[in-house]
């Protein structure tokens, strides 16, 4: 999705920005850490914002091992994250979520459901022209895509995973 978007912004794409992708992995980072902490009970990784730092830190380390070294998404990785990073960003998504802030890049309303027998633009098919970047957003139900491996859960922690090698505080 990173290298999607990336490229979206560097080809002029309506509506893509490379602050998007940054934001982007800043979110999934933000997310492993704050459920790895927590044994998702996500709130009380503020309980202790340095350790979710570290985790978040080693999250993005291990992601950015895993780019190719000539990838335009490693120039968007966000900062490394500290303390008090965490805390600014759990302030953030509390203020967010106070005001039904929905955020403001990206977010574009969905499409009605489609007539029966009708496809929306976008899908295999469809007569009309997509709109910008709506091949992304698509209802792929609508269009009878299964995206592969949508539907897969991670088994097990990766050998390799960050969260081996950080010991909680005790």
């Amino acid at each position: 999705m990173a290298h999607l978007l990336a490229e979206e912004a560097r080809t002029g794409e309506e509506g893509a920005k490379a602050k998007d992708v940054t934001d982007l992995i800043d979110t999934y980072l933000m997310d492993l850490a704050s459920i790895a902490v927590t044994n998702d009970h996500r709130a009380k990784a503020i309980l202790d914002p340095s350790y979710t730092a570290r985790v978040y830190n080693a999250y993005k380390e291990h992601f950015a091992a895993q780019l190719p070294a000539d990838s335009p998404v490693r120039a968007l990785l966000p900062a490394d994250k500290g303390r008090f990073g965490v805390l600014a960003d759990f302030a953030q998504l509390a203020t967010s979520v106070g005001t039904n802030n929905r955020g403001d890049s990206i977010q574009q309303p969905s499409l009605p459901p489609a007539a029966p027998g009708a496809t929306h633009p976008g899908c295999p098919g469809a007569t009309a022209a997509p709109r910008s970047r709506s091949r992304h957003r698509t209802d792929r139900a609508d269009c009878g895509i299964t995206v592969p491996g949508s539907s897969s859960v991670p088994a097990s922690t990766p050998a390799g995973s960050p969260m081996k090698a950080i010991r909680s505080p005790t």
